[in-house]
């Protein structure tokens, strides 16, 4: 029974050992040297513990020291191309480095970034930020060796949350209410240099928080604005109800009401504060609602591409009523007033040249309303108050010697030169990694295990020198326990 005992009880000593030793990190010195040995295409890189002078494994020198998947050094005025310290082509070479550089900025922008690979994932992430009313700054990552289309890319973008023409200056609610649309586009030459496209959605103007309360409230909004048959009395239900209960406020510019979200339907007809730009995109969502065309017109006073800056002195609306758009401007009090041909950016469309005369009596139950806008409010879960978007900003704990996608040219096109920078890969005290750069000059030996420049720090002590052997110790005991435990034959009897 005691045998037994003393049994588990080793037993549990090992395992407890083996986890020990599995989760601790190995001990090397403070730094690494790199040497190519080898003959023309099979060459290798090893990576010297220069304590020791052992060659390490690549898993180790990647884990502990920071070294990249790819790398190239030169030699005898060539420069070798390496993957886990096995020769490649230079082909092999560009593609995996620069899908390894994308990985690696992805991995350093974290929960801010998205890493694509094809064109399809590249239209999800545009879609998740934008649909998804995240706001922030987002980084899309990929490499041009990978299956996207960036031509497809630039339209969809433009199509969905762009404008075609930077003089366009009429929206449907779908382009300009969620968001106000980028009129200037891509830089796809940058977007392609770089392999990264980021975005700063500070242009999308109401939270996903805000949607639900607003979607809630308009449901019930709906039934008493919607009390006659024609498109006349839903435009003027809507009008009438917008008028009476919205109230203007000073207008700060497009940015300061954009990020203080004074610019959206939720701040017309829940906080009932807002902009012309708010009156407008609030106007333009209920006759979504209501099933009646209209678009949000955008008075642009001045454009430069080149700068990429625009003015809009107002915005108001243009509504269909019986095959003729007339003007809405809730700010200035005209309803179903006449458009001139002037004022869109094409003539397309309809224009009344003259006012729509109706009957403007409407009774609307306020009281009834301000209890379901209050009722709606309650699902509320978070501020709404939006506030400048911020970028998560990390830096390597060593620098890539070389960084494909960041303007950096490939060694073979422009990069020729007889001295090399070699870096000895350490890691301090606290055991963070650090590269101290050693430029040497080149020759007609391999390269050579360089004389280490080491923080004159004591060497970490490595506790799997003793867990090691106390686990073998533990493990003969073991095996003596079992021995004398098993049944004595009968000469030994």
């Amino acid at each position: 029974m005691k045998k037994r005992i003393i049994t588990f009880i080793i037993l549990g000593a090992i395992i407890i050992l083996i986890i020990l030793i599995g989760s601790l990190k190995k001990s090397y010195a403070y730094g690494i040297s790199k040497k190519i040995s080898g003959t023309s295409g099979q060459y290798t890189l090893n990576y010297i513990d220069i304590e020791s002078n052992s060659i390490i494994p690549f898993n180790d020198a990647a884990k502990y020291f920071g070294v990249p998947k790819y790398e190239y050094m030169n030699k005898d005025n060539k420069t070798i191309y390496f993957y886990q310290g096995k020769e490649i082509s230079e082909a092999e070479y560009k593609k995996g480095s620069s899908i390894e550089a994308a990985d690696n900025r992805a991995n350093m922008y974290g929960k801010s970034a998205y890493r694509v690979h094809n064109t399809n994932e590249f239209k999800h992430a545009l879609d998740d930020i934008y649909t998804n009313f995240k706001i922030g700054e987002f980084h899309i990552e990929f490499s041009h060796y990978e299956d996207i289309d960036l031509e497809e890319i630039h339209k969809y973008y433009k199509t969905h949350y762009g404008v075609l023409n930077y003089n366009q200056n009429y929206y449907t609610y779908q382009v300009k209410g969620p968001l106000e649309p980028a009129r200037f586009g891509l830089e796809m030459n940058l977007i392609k240099q770089d392999e990264e496209l980021v975005i700063n959605s500070k242009n999308i103007r109401i939270s996903g928080n805000e949607r639900m309360v607003l979607e809630e409230f308009t449901n019930g909004l709906l039934p008493f604005l919607n009390q006659g048959k024609s498109d006349y009395d839903k435009i003027l239900a809507a009008y009438t109800y917008l008028y009476n209960t919205a109230s203007y406020i000073t207008d700060n510019g497009f940015v300061d009401d954009l990020i203080s979200s004074n610019t959206s339907a939720y701040d017309a007809l829940i906080n009932q504060r807002t902009t012309c730009i708010g009156y407008s995109i609030a106007f333009s969502y209920l006759m979504d609602k209501l099933g009646v065309e209209s678009y949000i017109v955008d008075n642009i006073t001045e454009v430069n591409p080149t700068s990429k800056t625009f003015s809009s002195v107002h915005t108001w609306n243009i509504v269909k009523l019986n095959d003729v758009f007339y003007k809405i401007d809730l700010t200035g009090n005209v309803f179903l007033g006449s458009v001139a041909k002037n004022e869109l950016y094409d003539n397309t469309k309809n224009l009344a040249s003259s006012s729509y005369n109706g009957n403007r009596n409407i009774n609307i139950d306020y009281q009834s309303i301000n209890a379901i806008r209050e009722n709606a409010k309650q699902i509320s879960t978070t501020t709404t108050t939006k506030v400048k978007g911020t970028s998560t900003t990390k830096t390597y704990s060593y620098e890539l010697p070389y960084n494909p996608g960041h303007g950096t040219t490939y060694p073979n096109e422009e990069y020729k030169t007889t001295t090399e920078t070699t870096y000895i890969i350490t890691t301090d005290k606290e055991g963070n990694t650090i590269e101290i750069p050693i430029t040497t000059e080149h020759n007609e030996t391999t390269k050579t295990t360089i004389s280490p420049i080491v923080p004159n720090k004591k060497k970490k002590f490595n506790f799997n020198i003793v867990l090691i052997p106390l686990l073998v110790i533990l493990l003969i005991l073991l095996a003596i326990l079992r021995l004398k435990s098993l049944p004595k034959s009968k000469s030994e009897k």
